[in-house]
């Protein structure tokens, strides 16, 4: 019998795989840790739900489709790994019914076995701009 691993929400020299979102800028960010715990790819892929309501960051490689460089600074203490798409963020605010004078942010968990780093937009916290 295959014993199934609990996701688990992971801290890499005190940054949390964290994903923040913002309407006024249409940028989803990444922290650091998220890229690490993926083996610190070249490229990642970042996966929507047809719904909407949950995102997830993969390594990926040149050949993959719709998959985007990670750039060196991101490795750095204090780097993040940006994406801005009006239409992307926009349809996320729009299907989450967010407020869009807030920003929010959402915790990661890590599966080991899938390497992959998944964010539940149902669970984030918004910040007031």
């Amino acid at each position: 019998m295959v014993k199934a691993i609990e996701p688990k929400v992971i801290s890499i020299d005190g940054s949390r795989a964290t994903l923040y979102l913002s309407w006024r800028v249409y940028r989803i960010s990444l922290t650091r840790a998220c890229i690490i715990l993926l083996g610190r790819p070249e490229r990642v892929k970042l996966l929507l739900s047809s719904d909407y309501k949950s995102i997830a960051i993969q390594a990926a490689t040149e050949v993959d489709r719709d998959s985007f460089p990670v750039p060196q600074y991101v490795y750095r203490r204090s780097g993040r790994f940006r994406l801005s798409s009006m239409v992307l963020v926009t349809s996320i605010w729009q299907a989450m019914a967010w407020d869009y004078a807030e920003n929010y942010l959402v915790n990661g968990t890590y599966d080991e076995v899938k390497n992959i780093v998944k964010f539940d937009l149902t669970s984030a916290t918004n910040e007031r701009l």
